[in-house]
């Protein structure tokens, strides 16, 4: 989809780009409109961002004009942090110009969000650092101890791309990738304006549902897993606590936020829970029932 013709693009008078996301109510179409646009806007993303590793090794002004072109090439908006409502010193510290309509939320482990209270969207800025580390991710790795495990580990931009446009895809809180600030450090993303939850556990398992989630034992990883199938792949999905969980404007339980990691072939093929999890996500997903299984089964040590 054309980012510059369907009637489902407004102009966000912020960032100065066109957005499907222009209040705390998306309908389907806005929704749709914006997986296109998270698709495009991520390849070009991963384009500009082949600069990075030379970054350090250029010289500013020559960084910077080679920065802007490939942007340009690549279609990637650039965001004016001071357009956008932030002032950002030297040592990377954001700050709203205008803490009453563009007040800053608290942040997590890997976003600053700010809201914007007259709109009713909130905006995500991800520090891009210096070893190309962006948020976090999950991997379901084989320890030591012969059995796998989800890990949490440092994401790339690829990873965190990635995560945002799965999990907005799969149903979770709609999601836009914005774009790039123009210094290049960081990726912003919008959403509409969520309200806390009022039952977590009630609330959690209806989030889940609305991504379609089969539960995956959790590994010792806080908020629980579950897998989904998006895409044509499955994800792992956790980090399910009580600030990843919020209801919509429409009141709707919705996972704002989460972890996610793919699910390795090794997993798939010693693990039985896993191979069950991905059909019935599968199932689920291209709208068919899951199978029936007996509720006491023997089941591989490795499963237990």
């Amino acid at each position: 989809m054309d980012e510059r013709s369907p009637a489902q693009f407004e102009l966000d008078f912020r960032t100065g780009r066109p957005t499907a996301i222009t209040g705390p109510i998306v309908t389907f179409g806005e929704r749709a409109a914006c997986s296109a646009t998270n698709a495009r806007r991520a390849r070009g993303i991963l384009q500009v961002s082949q600069l990075s590793p030379s970054r350090e090794s250029l010289p500013p002004d020559v960084w910077a004009a080679a920065f802007i072109r490939k942007t340009r090439e690549w279609d990637v908006p650039l965001i004016s942090l001071s357009k956008l409502g932030l002032t950002c010193d030297e040592d990377d510290f954001l700050e709203s110009k205008t803490p009453q309509t563009f007040q800053p939320l608290v942040s997590g482990a890997e976003a600053c969000p700010y809201v914007d209270k007259t709109a009713g969207v909130v905006y995500k800025l991800f520090f891009l650092l210096k070893n190309g580390a962006l948020g976090k991710k999950l991997s379901y790795e084989l320890g030591a101890s012969g059995r796998f495990e989800c890990v949490m580990e440092d994401a790339t931009l690829v990873d965190t791309l990635t995560k945002l446009i799965t999990l907005h895809d799969a149903g979770g809180h709609s999601t836009e990738i914005v774009g790039l600030s123009d210094d290049g450090k960081y990726l912003i993303a919008k959403q509409p304006l969520a309200s806390p939850f009022k039952d977590f556990e009630e609330d959690q398992k209806a989030a889940v549902q609305a991504i379609k989630g089969v539960p995956l034992s959790s590994q010792g990883i806080r908020g629980g897993a579950v897998l989904i199938w998006v895409n044509g792949q499955p994800w792992i999905v956790s980090d399910l606590h009580k600030g990843n969980i919020m209801r919509d404007a429409d009141d709707r339980p919705t996972i704002i936020d989460a972890l996610t990691g793919a699910v390795p072939p090794l997993a798939y093929d010693q693990l039985r829970q896993v191979r069950e999890a991905v059909q019935d996500a599968r199932d689920l997903r291209e709208g068919r029932a899951p199978q029936a299984r007996l509720k006491f089964e023997d089941v591989d040590d490795r499963d237990l």
